[in-house]
């Protein structure tokens, strides 16, 4: 979460699921592993990040806002499917 998100004093409640996901644009499965995480501190509304550590998404600048888990927007690749399962 520091390495993507910028985010730090988190802990993690429970794992939620795992899963396999095809992956179509690099024609592989990818193993999912989903977790309830909470933040120790308060978090902002919305933050941007660039991306540290040694992966091809190095120095990117990810922004980041929150979503109502009720009521989410269609999210990419399945990243949205388990979010019933956390309310």
């Amino acid at each position: 979460m520091k390495e993507e998100a910028g985010l730090q004093q988190l802990y993690v409640r429970n794992k939620v699921t795992e899963t396999v996901f095809y992956n179509s644009y690099t024609k592989e499965d990818q193993n999912r592993h989903i977790f309830l995480v909470q933040a120790c501190t308060e978090l902002p509304e919305k933050w941007s990040h660039f991306v540290t550590g040694e992966d091809d998404d190095r120095g990117l600048c990810y922004l980041f806002f929150w979503i109502d888990v009720t009521s989410p927007p269609t999210l990419i690749a399945d990243h949205g499917k388990y979010l019933h399962l956390i309310h």
